[in-house]
């Protein structure tokens, strides 16, 4: 049997406790492992401000909020900064950007899906999503997820999330 099998049938494998072993059998003290970087994912809650059909505000309703977390996010922040123009998985790589989008519906987010076409060697349609809902996002880890050096790389340094949608 390898040692890597040995030591984590012992218990000794990284994340849980005892000494941690490399793939050669050796001992690792703390100054020597391996510390895999891990992505902290933003979560706040959203404000979700009713609107009319005509985009104006209904100062009768009360704001609904709703708590976001992870890569749902993650897509409400790059959706809010996106504003009026929206922005497509071409111009904002990620993966199941649908997936993103029906989670934030169901939270009763407003957001209208524009098909695109598009010509060349793969000519087809894609998807373009424009935020509807007037939404203020605060609270959560958003202040740490933002001065974080992940939140600064997607965001910049002056983001503008308490901007309304128009």
């Amino acid at each position: 049997m390898n040692s890597i099998l040995e030591a984590a049938l012992r218990g000794n494998s990284t994340g849980m406790a005892g000494p941690h072993i490399s793939a050669d059998g050796t001992e690792l003290r703390p100054d020597h492992q391996f510390v895999a970087s891990r992505t902290v994912w933003p979560h706040f809650v959203a404000t979700i401000h009713p609107k009319s059909d005509t985009g104006e505000l209904f100062p009768s309703k009360p704001p609904v909020t709703a708590k976001v977390n992870g890569r749902d996010a993650w897509a409400l922040l790059h959706l809010l900064s996106a504003g009026a123009a929206g922005l497509t998985a071409l111009e904002r790589p990620a993966v199941r950007w649908s997936a993103h989008v029906h989670k934030l519906r169901n939270k009763g987010i407003v957001i209208e899906t524009i098909d695109e076409k598009h010509g060349g060697t793969f000519a087809g349609s894609h998807a373009r999503y424009v935020l509807r809902s007037n939404v203020t996002v605060a609270g959560g880890n958003l202040d740490e997820y933002l001065a974080n050096p992940e939140g600064r790389r997607e965001f910049g340094t002056a983001p503008g999330f308490m901007r309304r949608a128009e």
